[in-house]
């Protein structure tokens, strides 16, 4: 498992947020730390998994470790080095 933080402005409610500003809802955006974690491994994928504070988490899938990455990276701005291998315990 792969571990790295990030800061973003996250827009919504504990239930229904987003990194993109709302175009409606009256939702202002905060900035918080998001907790990513890639999980998975080649043969059944890749989970980013978005933890923002004071939000509830979320995941998506992909098919290699480095589109997980790629993601994460276009999505919250954390580079490649920014990356730390964890043991696959408990968080």
């Amino acid at each position: 498992m792969l571990r790295a933080t990030a800061k973003a402005r996250i827009s919504g409610d504990y239930s229904s947020w987003s990194a993109a500003p709302f175009t409606s809802g009256g939702s202002e955006a905060r900035e918080c730390v998001v907790v990513l974690e890639i999980q998975g491994s080649p043969e059944s994928g890749y989970h980013l998994v978005m933890a923002p504070e004071g939000f509830f988490e979320a995941d998506d899938w992909f098919q290699s470790e480095d589109e997980a990455i790629e993601a994460a990276f276009n999505q919250f701005g954390v580079r490649r080095s920014e990356w730390q291998s964890q043991g696959n315990g408990a968080r």
